[in-house]
């Protein structure tokens, strides 16, 4: 049985190295304290190089991979099913492999019609907000979009339903003309995110100023 069915808190952990959150403000405190003594130019140099090195491998690091699916689903699919991304719905799916995705989900157009008659073409998508143009001739029409679903959508029109469908994010329209807006506010973790590093970046703001005043020679 895994850990986290017997200790449920750790379900709102998303990644184990996450328990350094801690440790990671206290080590930047001790570097940008010690920096002010270093009196190398050459260290200055070497360390911009290897910043800047790690910087343009770790942003495009699939490029220099001969075959890499997990990331071709990413960029040219729009589609992610990774296991720390895995959620009830995708398991229920029998969505097993993390890194490759069967052809159905693949293949998907952008929105499909699963139920009722009519119409249905993406304006629009991006990381939380899409834009949907539906024509329903039918009382109500079930249309399924390509992502993987995840509770907190909502939609600019109350008749609009949104649910789940096969794991992805799916919406029931009533008849007629509309244009569909659905967006994913920031959820209270992320939130609580934001804060946090937030005042993390205020804490090594005053811990910068702390170092230059100390490092200052005295009159």
């Amino acid at each position: 049985m895994p850990i986290w069915h017997i200790l449920p808190p750790l379900q709102y952990l998303q990644f184990p190295f996450r328990f350094f959150s801690a440790m990671l403000p206290a080590v930047l405190f001790i570097v940008v304290s010690w920096l002010p003594y270093v009196k190398s130019k050459g260290f200055y140099g070497y360390a911009s190089v290897i910043a800047c090195c790690s910087l343009i491998y770790f942003s495009s690091y699939h490029y220099f991979l001969a075959s890499d699916k997990y990331s071709r689903n990413i960029t040219q699919h729009n589609i992610i099913i990774a296991p720390e991304y895995r959620t009830p719905w995708s398991e229920a799916a029998k969505l097993d492999n993390p890194r490759e995705l069967p052809q159905s989900y693949i293949s998907l157009p952008a929105a499909t019609l699963e139920e009722g008659r009519g119409d249905v073409a993406l304006v629009s998508q991006t990381a939380r907000t899409i834009v949907l143009k539906t024509t329903i001739r039918s009382d109500t029409a079930r249309i399924a979009i390509k992502r993987f679903y995840f509770p907190g959508w909502i939609a600019d029109n109350p008749a609009i339903t949104i649910g789940e469908s096969n794991a992805l994010l799916a919406i029931d329209v009533p008849k007629g003309e509309h244009t569909v807006t659905l967006r994913l506010p920031w959820l209270k973790g992320e939130r609580e995110g934001a804060a946090l590093s937030l005042m993390t970046l205020i804490g090594l703001a005053i811990a910068l100023f702390w170092a230059k005043r100390l490092s200052r020679p005295p009159r």
